[in-house]
């Protein structure tokens, strides 16, 4: 009963991190259009697949970037309490009462929580990057609530729209490993990243 009632609360957590105001990720006409290397690109570019006319577009890069390290260490290092932690869900099931109260102040947890990723690495993904991120692998290790450190980072792939990258992990004392894919816009802003254990 009491697993059940941890796997909906977190769930109910996701949900509400996935809730944020349409005005923090919307952005007028004017701020949607950009220019990439003298040519205009609308918003649907910016956060679409990432595809490019560049001629070096695909080319290979042989160095992993600043941003997939720090995202990398950010969520695959765990405990952190700045990021997750107990106040930012309730218990839900039944028989279980849950007050206002209690659902406004984990609202306000999982805000503050939020707050802290942009300003740890919000400046690498796009308007919705980050959200995205939030509501996919952002959380895979913190809800296991265990001990988490990577112990090392090897490149596989990087060009211009993604990069991919092989961790290993310490899981509580036993290595894993997992594979991290980066998805980059034409401006080099992070759209989707999405993770598969190996």
């Amino acid at each position: 009963m009491k697993k059940m009632i941890g796997m909906l609360a977190v769930v109910l957590m996701l949900m509400l991190v996935a809730c944020t105001k349409e005005s923090d990720i919307k952005k007028t006409d004017a701020d949607a259009r950009t220019t990439v290397e003298g040519k205009e690109t609308d918003a649907e570019t910016e956060t679409g697949s990432g595809e490019s006319e560049d001629s070096d577009y695909l080319d290979e890069i042989d160095t992993m970037s600043e941003g997939a390290q720090e995202i990398i260490k950010l969520f695959m290092t765990c405990p952190n309490p700045d990021l997750y932690h107990s106040d930012m869900f309730y218990a839900i099931g039944e028989g279980v009462e849950t007050t206002e109260e209690e659902k406004e102040n984990a609202a306000a947890a999982q805000e503050e929580a939020r707050k802290k990723w942009e300003e740890a690495v919000g400046e690498y993904f796009d308007s919705k990057g980050l959200d995205s991120f939030l509501r996919g692998p952002a959380h895979y290790y913190f809800i296991q609530q265990k001990e988490v450190e990577v112990l090392g980072m090897e490149l596989i792939k990087r060009t211009k729209s993604m990069e991919e990258i092989k961790v290993t992990v310490a899981v509580d004392g036993a290595e894993e490993e997992a594979t991290v894919t980066f998805r980059r816009n034409p401006n080099g802003l992070i759209w989707m990243v999405d993770m598969t254990n190996d």
